[in-house]
């Protein structure tokens, strides 16, 4: 039984602890271990910022970061998020080998748009 007692409700504590119980997804510290194979020498605070922007994307279930490769997905996820979050968050996905020419482009249209903003 999930709930051991229905009528007394559940604390925050249980609530996180079963609800990982029920589903399996990357932990942040294996983003960051992903992150550091592709560029050792960042600063950990890139590190964890670059896990950070994965994990803000990630689909639900995902055991694993196959689902960098699936373009569509990715730029349907950042959509919801401003340009700046955008730009940062691919960077995140080229950094670990998502560096597909679609990211690429779609991280220097950013970077095109900052730049014009800073003027």
């Amino acid at each position: 039984m999930l709930w051991s007692n229905p009528n007394r409700g559940i604390t925050s504590f249980e609530f996180k602890n079963n609800l990982k119980s029920l589903t399996k997804y990357m932990k942040l510290d294996e983003y960051e271990t992903l992150v550091k194979q592709h560029r050792p020498n960042l600063k950990p605070i890139s590190v964890h910022t670059y896990a950070v922007s994965l994990k803000s994307i990630e689909p639900a279930g995902s055991e694993n970061a196959k689902w960098i490769e699936d373009t569509k997905y990715v730029l349907k996820q950042l959509e919801k998020y401003k340009e700046t979050t955008r730009k940062n968050t691919l960077n995140a996905l080229i950094v670990v080998g998502g560096a597909t020419a679609k990211y690429v482009a779609e991280r220097d249209k950013y970077n095109e748009m900052y730049a014009e903003q800073s003027r």
